[in-house]
């Protein structure tokens, strides 16, 4: 499943592939896409992140698969990387209400998916 919205004239992309156990997830967007962190979350447990210097990746990554594995009661991995050229904080909260929006409608689509025969 792949759901793409447009922030600040550019794309941010999330690309979910459901696995035989668990899901995998690939966030990225804005002027420059690159890996800045991965996260893992199984329900119940605390998140595992690895997040590359310098990069602030790990708050969607972390939020992403948290929030998934907990609705869909199974393992996400989460790669996030999204860059903005000088983004104001604004613009960062512009960023993060976007992924939020995306997030809430591949929830809402994976839910719908599973419920089907």
């Amino acid at each position: 499943m792949r759901l793409e919205t447009t922030v600040l004239g550019h794309p941010l992309r999330a690309e979910l592939t459901p696995l035989d156990d668990g899901l995998h997830v690939l966030l990225t967007g804005g002027c420059r896409t690159h890996v800045g962190a991965v996260t893992l979350a199984e329900p119940g447990l605390p998140p595992r992140t690895l997040l590359r210097e310098t990069h602030r990746d790990d708050v969607l990554s972390t939020l992403w698969a948290s929030a998934l594995a907990d609705a869909l009661r199974t393992p996400t991995c989460v790669a996030c990387g999204i860059h903005y050229d000088n983004a104001t904080p604004a613009q960062i909260r512009t960023i993060t209400a976007a992924a939020d929006a995306l997030l809430q409608q591949a929830i809402a689509r994976l839910q719908s998916e599973a419920l089907q025969p």
